[in-house]
């Protein structure tokens, strides 16, 4: 999986092949997805069909994720802790909640990925 790029370094993976077509893309900004966009047949659109606002492409601050929709589940391993130890992780490892934030988004994702595998 990529890791989260700017917009120069999702333009040069594109041109490169590395993102292939259909490939699906979180638009990040203060690290919160604020749009979801794919690679289809050699333009960016949303995933809803909308237009896709290119002033992320030229805002420094925008990250851009490419996202695996293949997720093994048996990969993801549960956290197992008390609110306390929570908490106290909170305070002394703050530079760790950002895996702890990724986790829980892989999480969704896989839920969503069998929720459209059972749709089918």
């Amino acid at each position: 999986m990529f890791e989260r790029m700017r917009a120069n370094e999702l333009l040069e993976n594109i041109h490169s092949g590395e993102i292939k077509n259909n490939s699906k893309i979180n638009v990040i900004y203060d690290d919160e997805i604020i749009d979801s966009i794919e690679y289809k047949n050699g333009r960016l659109e949303r995933k809803d069909n909308g237009k896709f606002d290119t002033k992320y492409l030229c805002d420094i601050e925008t990250e851009f994720e490419v996202v695996d929709d293949e997720i093994n589940i048996e990969e993801i391993q549960e956290i197992d802790a008390t609110t306390e130890a929570i908490n106290d992780f909170m305070v002394s490892n703050s530079t760790l909640i950002q895996q702890d934030r990724n986790k829980i988004n892989e999480l969704i994702r896989a839920i969503k990925q069998i929720n459209r595998k059972m749709e089918e």
